[in-house]
């Protein structure tokens, strides 16, 4: 519990002060964690077409997401209520 939350307050304070460098490192982090789960699937299957189709479609997902609740933080949300 102790390493949770001393790590989100790390995190928290690197996204503040030096987010695009931050945000980098963790997608590069996230793309690399993929490699492993990637070729096991791609040995399993004849085409790596449904991989990629799923892969555009969660990017997109993701960025639709992303653009809306830029225009739309959450924190602006809480201090309605």
């Amino acid at each position: 519990m102790v390493g949770i939350l001393s790590f989100s307050r790390i995190i928290e304070y690197l996204l503040i002060h030096h987010k695009s460098v931050t945000m980098a490192f963790l997608v590069g982090l996230m793309i690399g964690t993929l490699r492993l789960p990637y070729e096991k699937i791609v040995v399993s299957m004849e085409s790596p077409i449904p991989i990629v189709v799923a892969a555009v479609i969660k990017f997109a997902i993701v960025f639709i997401l992303e653009k809306r609740f830029e225009s739309h933080p959450l924190s602006s949300n809480i201090n309605k209520k």
